[in-house]
């Protein structure tokens, strides 16, 4: 419930505190405002009032029937209505009072109010007492009352009237009101009287005439009353320049916001709760969505699924005055399904009264790219310096080592017998090694520069192809095995085969003795796409959950083993994610790597209409 004394809509500080009870309320009994006379006379404090209903929880069942009936009157707004009864007050004492009862519809709200001054007749010793006091609640009334006769001429005017337009009380009583709001001429007032008295009540805005000239907007509630046979017309008069003011300013910033925003190259949103409601032409441009359909939309819809619970955290969060980050990168996807990078910058403003968010955003996706490529390079560069620089100097010192060995050996003794041609046999494998590592470098190469175009592959041939290459190694007791539950294409390169010949190839050289190798081909559907799925186990030494994590990365690579293998993997998931595949490593019995590890290779089946081929249903399992 409102504090009488912060509102200015009611009464002035006298009534407050007067010997007359002035409440307002609306139709429901919600008590808007109370004096502290009422709450006196109740006995009830304003707590307790707020949680009351008038005139059901205060008046006697006569008093408040009366009350409800002059809220239901339809002359009730150009005349007031009297009751007589009794307030039950707080310690269930009766009261006798006398309720003069009132009815208007501010113009903000567009509610219908109601407001009342008691009387505590218990007080008074007559009615021209009660009437003196009623007429000292409207003389101090804030809003600025008058009284016109028929004719158009002011017979009383309260304070706030005379304060307000500069006259004096005297002066007021010598003028119509034609003198003092443009809405009104003498000439035809006549007209205007009669309208207002077949309406009974009219609501209007005008513009009010002060003493020195000066024009300021009003609105005006008049209402017809008529008393022992007296016609008289009420008006409350309120002034308000402020809400104009305050309506042209917004006004004001607004357009000038429109035309900055139509101007601007930058894509500029306005977001407010969980919706966008404003999207400008370069929005357009930058999304490729309509401003009707951005605005039916949340404000992080076009936000790539990857950050859209942080787009939406920090708009929540910013609308709450909560410190997040203004300036951040993201991924969008544009109405046509491609996606972008873009750079935004978000704060918070007050629209209409309520929080939202302000964003702008740039188009970053060149940047990105060339950041990325950049990076790229970089990172290929690093590889290949430390390649040439650590591993192919390790293996060619190593060859080195061994040739000198030889060599002593042949000079001293001049020849060789049969064990020192082991010598010469681990500088071969070194040599190898080493041409190996630069032959899968060059692949690299060839595969991030484009110079190898995919085409479709069938998959069975080459893992057979695989599986015969290692199934004989001198020296190892090697078992592949191979299975294929249906046949399955995808589109890749030649490259393909050192994807699965380097994980067949590692399983048998980072193992001792006898071992047992699996290979099996299936087809694996995953959310409505078929993959090819290769599944490479041994039984071998595994690997340990904490080389899960960097196997593949080439900054995780064991750099005591100068064998040369970690290019091979970090080539294996390079290739797999080219290929728009995914590649990773499990246990062959789960919770025990000691028993072996399986390689999972997954890469999208190939499907009728691709590049180079056209695969039939069965090629999938008819799937």
């Amino acid at each position: 419930m409102k504090d009488l004394s912060g509102t200015g809509e009611y009464l002035a500080d006298a009534i407050t505190h007067g010997p007359v009870s002035f409440i307002a309320w609306l139709s429901d009994g919600r008590l808007l405002t109370a004096s502290a006379t009422f709450h006196e006379l109740t006995g009830y404090s304003p707590d307790e009032t707020s949680a009351m209903r008038w005139p059901g929880d205060f008046a006697s069942e006569g008093l408040a029937g009366c009350v409800l009936r002059g809220m239901k009157e339809p002359g009730l707004p150009g005349r007031s209505r009297q009751c007589e009864g009794n307030i039950v007050g707080k310690d269930r004492s009766e009261i006798p009072v006398s309720v003069i009862l009132h009815r208007r519809r501010p113009g903000d709200t567009g509610e219908v109010q109601y407001y009342a001054f008691i009387t505590d007749t218990t007080r008074l010793n007559d009615r021209e007492e009660r009437l003196q006091l009623t007429q000292y609640a409207i003389d101090h009334f804030m809003d600025s009352s008058l009284w016109l006769d028929s004719e158009g001429r002011i017979v009383y005017a309260n304070e706030s009237a005379c304060q307000s337009l500069g006259y004096t009380r005297e002066e007021m009583l010598s003028l119509g009101i034609w003198d003092i709001d443009s809405a009104y001429r003498q000439d035809i007032f006549a007209r205007s009287f009669e309208n207002i008295k077949n309406a009974r009540h009219m609501e209007l805005e005008s513009t009010g005439i002060a003493k020195d000239g000066r024009r300021f907007p009003v609105e005006v509630h008049a209402s017809y009353i008529q008393y022992h046979g007296t016609e008289r017309v009420v008006c409350f008069v309120r002034d308000i320049t402020r809400r104009k003011d305050a309506e042209e300013a917004l006004a004001e910033s607004e357009e000038k916001f429109r035309v900055l925003s139509e101007l601007s190259p930058t894509a500029i949103f306005l977001y407010q709760g969980t919706k966008l409601i404003y999207a400008n032409q370069s929005a357009v441009a930058f999304t490729g969505f309509s401003i009707d359909e951005m605005t039916s939309k949340n404000f992080w819809d076009m936000v790539h699924p990857e950050y859209q619970e942080m787009v939406r955290a920090y708009g929540l969060a910013r609308q709450r005055g909560e410190p997040v980050p203004a300036r951040y990168e993201v991924k969008y996807v544009t109405r046509y399904g491609e996606e972008r990078w873009a750079e935004f910058t978000a704060g918070r403003i007050e629209y209409r009264g309520r929080p939202g968010g302000i964003v702008t955003a740039i188009d970053t996706t060149e940047r990105k790219h060339t950041e990325i490529a950049l990076q790229e390079a970089k990172s290929q560069a690093e590889l290949y310096v430390d390649l040439m620089g650590h591993d192919i100097n390790n293996m060619n010192q190593a060859a080195m080592g061994f040739l000198e060995m030889a060599y002593e050996k042949l000079k001293t003794r001049g020849s060789l017998d049969g064990e020192d041609l082991d010598l010469l046999a681990s500088a071969m494998g070194s040599l190898r090694s080493s041409s190996g590592l630069i032959d899968s470098v060059r692949k690299l190469q060839r595969e991030r520069k484009g110079g190898m175009k995919p085409y479709v592959l069938d998959l069975s041939p080459l893992l057979a192809d695989v599986k015969e290459q290692y199934t004989s190694v001198p020296g190892r007791e090697i078992v592949i095995d191979y299975t294929a539950s249906c046949p399955c294409k995808v589109l890749a390169n030649e490259l393909l085969r050192d994807v699965f010949a380097n994980i067949v190839g590692n399983a048998i050289k980072h193992s001792r003795g006898a071992i047992a190798i699996s290979i099996s081909l299936s087809v694996e559907p995953r959310q409505g796409v078929h993959y090819c799925r290769v599944d490479v186990e041994d039984n071998g030494p595994g690997i340990s959950d904490e080389r899960k994590k960097a196997i593949f990365e080439r900054a995780g690579m064991d750099r005591t083993k100068l064998t040369g293998k970690g290019l091979g993997l970090y080539l294996v998931k390079t290739l797999v994610e080219d290929f728009h595949g995914r590649v990773w490593v499990e246990d062959r019995v789960p919770g025990d790597y000691r028993k072996g590890a399986r390689f999972v290779v997954l890469l999208p089946a190939a499907t009728a209409g691709q590049k180079n081929d056209f695969v039939e249903s069965d090629d999938v399992c008819s799937l």
